[in-house]
């Protein structure tokens, strides 16, 4: 009798992995980056709730598909653990996307996939770029232990950066949960969004705009605050509250654009 065939059937992701998509693509949205890390978190969030350590998280092993939603795959080195961690003697593991804890003494936690969820923020926003530059595997955990960090990369908002940094703790327990690090991205993705509405807002005419005095400085000189009254926006005055305004080129009131932190981020361009 013949052994009957067990089939597996999975969803195509017709655009590849995530980070083939980076490493092709010379620019990209920033609110389309900040949108990409928060679903990847939201996954992470998802295996932790069901008590699943990842243990092999990387933009390498994150799918896409052609509307852009991007889902976590390569279960192959995952396990569930209801311990408090997860032991490993083997020291065959992706060593620049791997914990200090895990490379010292095996010890795999939810922990230690934030951490390696800092490094593909790094690949995300370096399109693709390969972590610790022009390091080998065995130089990168003396260097760990000294305390250094990859740098910020070139062009990324610093509260993407800082966000990195707090994924890559050396304490474990200090580091953020997946629901904190979701947290903190869709406040970026959102105060990206307002700035990216403000840009986009400037080919109306300035009767969508208004500027509302919103106090005093310690010289007792009015405080302006930009408002866009347009019912094609939310009023943002609160979320945005610039200090400043300067007309732009239609005479419209703008918040000066070095009063905020986005600035320069509507995209990322890869660097020649």
């Amino acid at each position: 009798m013949e052994e009957e065939k067990i089939y597996i059937v999975t969803e195509f992701m017709a655009r590849g992995s995530l980070l083939s998509l980076l490493r092709v693509s010379n620019e990209l949205p920033m609110t389309r980056l900040v949108q990409m890390s928060i679903d990847i978190c939201s996954g992470m969030r998802y295996l932790e709730s069901q008590k699943i350590i990842h243990r092999d998280l990387s933009a390498r092993n994150v799918l896409v598909d052609d509307h852009d939603n991007v889902k976590i795959s390569d279960f192959g080195m995952s396990r569930v653990s209801q311990a408090e961690y997860y032991q490993v003697t083997s020291k065959v593991m992706p060593i620049k996307w791997t914990a200090p804890e895990v490379l010292s003494h095996g010890k795999y936690t939810f922990s230690s996939d934030v951490w390696s969820f800092g490094v593909v923020l790094y690949e995300i926003f370096t399109l693709g770029g390969e972590p610790y530059p022009g390091m080998r595997n065995d130089e990168v955990m003396p260097k760990l232990a000294t305390g250094y960090r990859m740098a910020m990369p070139e062009g990324c908002n610093r509260d993407v950066y800082d966000l990195m940094l707090s994924c890559w703790n050396s304490t474990p327990s200090a580091r953020p949960s997946f629901l904190d690090v979701r947290k903190r991205l869709e406040v970026i993705r959102d105060e990206t969004t307002i700035v990216m509405s403000l840009e986009d807002s400037k080919k109306y005419d300035e009767s969508q705009y208004t500027v509302v005095q919103t106090g005093h400085d310690v010289y007792n000189a009015p405080i302006n605050t930009t408002r866009i009254v347009s019912t094609k926006y939310e009023d943002v005055s609160s979320a945005y509250n610039a200090p400043t305004t300067v007309p732009n080129q239609y005479g419209a009131a703008i918040a000066a654009p070095s009063e905020h932190p986005y600035d320069e981020m509507s995209s990322f361009k890869r660097e020649e």
